[in-house]
């Protein structure tokens, strides 16, 4: 079972039908690789990435999506209701200027890779709060906003973590800023290399792998083993 989930910049080796696109919606602002279905297990980073957007010179809303991330496969279950300020989100982020107004969107839904398809609600939890700085800042936050209702999950759906720059993160000055979030480093809470993570209200237990069993292979005694018994 795992409940806290680290974000890697390696993708996801999870097979099958992943989200191309996301069920929020589109971006204002193009991300490279904010479509890539990278990794999210129990295990931090070994090595801090970095992922940057442009910003458009404008004071309204530009939604956009910075970084996916899927779990491991998981067992079929019951997720109940996820209530506010239980989730725990913690990423570090700096901004080039402190009139971009950079917060952050954690999107949070089920996937059956199977059939392709979203299962169940998903949630947004406004996650930040407070100003980013100007270099790397570390940022924790509870989970104001949770799903209303259990989700029936399935052998073999994931869970999917979604980073956005939510409409909420209105500029007040109408110029081009540069957001940064950073992951998939060494430890929590660090301004240097900051293991990004999702520490959820209860457990989501794991699919186990299956169990490969050996049958006994059988002892030939070669005829050479014969003869020197008999001698």
């Amino acid at each position: 079972m795992t409940q806290q989930f680290f974000f890697h910049d390696a993708a996801t080796t999870v097979t099958g039908t992943l989200p191309g696109t996301s069920p929020r919606g589109s971006s204002a602002v193009a991300v490279t690789g904010n479509t890539t279905n990278r990794s999210a297990d129990g295990t931090a980073g070994a090595s801090q990435v970095s992922q940057a957007m442009t910003t458009l010179a404008q004071t309204t809303a530009q939604q956009t999506l910075f970084r996916r991330f899927v779990s491991p496969l998981l067992a079929a279950q019951t997720v109940p209701a996820w209530f506010a300020n239980t989730s725990i989100f913690r990423s570090a982020a700096s901004q080039s200027n402190t009139a971009s107004a950079l917060t952050f969107d954690l999107y949070v839904y089920f996937w059956r890779p199977s059939t392709g398809a979203q299962v169940g609600a998903s949630t947004t939890s406004q996650v930040y709060g407070g100003t980013v700085g100007t270099t790397e800042t570390a940022l924790s936050s509870n989970n104001p906003n949770a799903n209303a209702s259990s989700v029936s999950l399935l052998d073999g759906d994931v869970a999917v973590f979604e980073i956005w720059r939510p409409a909420s993160a209105v500029q007040t000055m109408g110029t081009a800023y540069t957001n940064t979030i950073f992951y998939d480093g060494t430890t929590e809470s660090s301004t240097t290399s900051n293991a990004a993570n999702i520490n959820l209200p209860s457990d989501l237990t794991l699919l186990a792998a299956p169990t490969v069993t050996v049958a006994p292979q059988p002892v030939i005694v070669t005829t050479a083993v014969k003869r020197a018994a008999v001698r």
